[in-house]
């Protein structure tokens, strides 16, 4: 499958002959950008140096034996911080004022509602906040199996797949999509089974780490 190559900004696909594969940037006619493109970026073939020294945002955990953990961190988004705080604490004064004045005045349903929605919504924010702060991608491989884990101090959604000698990997162009932009995910498939992830939490340096490593570990193979 051919995956199309998008401007950076505006998210156009490219013309062919606007593009340099060699430096994997692009210019692009629409809002003329000048830069990186997204799509169809080359998975590395990593050194013993390059593995022991990974992007920033990256940090390996060996385990007794052969296991290997790459833990990530998510993005970091300073505006997108700043407004979810601004917006947990006015939550959290939204809940606070209408828990003070349902305690003073008994039962309103009206306010209880107002309440309760300040109160789902600051429960909301809080956890946005907890996984931009403490949140992990972390990807175990040991005995033959790649190990995924999204979420926060090693809790979160777990999914395994197999590597083997018919194990592809790749970087493809996901669904999500920033700032219209649509982001890659490592994609691994074994026997017909396919594992994606990194669109949304893993920028674009640790999804090559990431990806570079995996490939590694099942026989580098091309995808």
């Amino acid at each position: 499958m051919t995956i199309p190559l998008r401007c950076g900004r505006c998210g156009e696909v490219l013309r062919p002959e606007d593009v340099d594969p060699a430096r994997e940037t692009a210019k692009c006619r629409a809002c003329r950008y000048k830069g990186p493109f997204v799509g169809g970026q080359r998975i590395p073939s990593l050194t013993e140096e390059e593995l022991a020294h990974p992007p920033d945002g990256i940090h390996l955990k060996r385990s007794i034996g052969s296991g290997l953990t790459v833990v990530c961190r998510p993005q970091k988004k300073p505006v997108w911080f700043f407004l979810s705080s601004v917006a947990a604490l006015a939550a959290y004064g939204a809940a606070l004022a209408g828990g003070t004045r349902l305690t003073q005045e008994g039962l309103d349903w009206p306010h209880a509602g107002i309440w309760l929605g300040a109160g789902a919504g600051m429960a909301g924010l809080a956890g946005s906040l907890l996984y931009f702060l403490a949140g992990r991608t972390e990807i175990t491989i040991r005995s033959g199996q790649v190990r995924v884990v999204t979420g926060v101090l090693g809790f979160g959604r777990i999914r395994k797949l197999a590597l083997g000698a018919d194990t592809r990997v790749q970087l493809e162009t996901s669904d999500h999509r920033e700032r219209n932009i649509p982001q890659l995910e490592v994609v691994v498939t074994t026997a017909g089974k396919t594992m994606a992830f990194g669109a949304k939490t893993m920028a674009l340096e640790a999804k090559k780490y990431v990806a570079a490593v995996l490939r590694r570990a099942a026989g580098g193979r091309p995808g």
